[in-house]
């Protein structure tokens, strides 16, 4: 799915977050809306970018999803959280 971030958010309209107040969203590149609530953080846990999501197979990666988060964060001045998680691994799943 193709997202315009810039059109998506417009990071002078949010209120400055509270860097102790953090949320979890998923779907947030394809249909969640954007939280009204000031926040300072977005842990991306199940939001798609484990490792298995950033390399499907060997010498094939995938960083779009994540690439697009991370530009949500810095338009919106959130800081984004990638928690490690039992999917993590030591390579790629086959």
């Amino acid at each position: 799915m193709a997202l315009s971030i810039s059109a998506f958010c417009n990071a002078q309209d949010r209120p400055s977050g509270d860097p102790y107040f953090g949320l979890h969203m998923h779907r947030a590149d394809s249909g969640t809306a954007w939280p009204k609530a000031a926040f300072g953080s977005w842990r991306l846990w199940d939001a798609g970018v484990a490792w298995p999501d950033l390399q499907p197979s060997k010498a094939q990666w995938d960083f779009n999803r994540l690439d697009r988060y991370v530009e949500m964060g810095r338009l919106t001045n959130v800081d984004v959280l990638l928690p490690p998680d039992a999917d993590l691994g030591l390579g790629p799943s086959d």
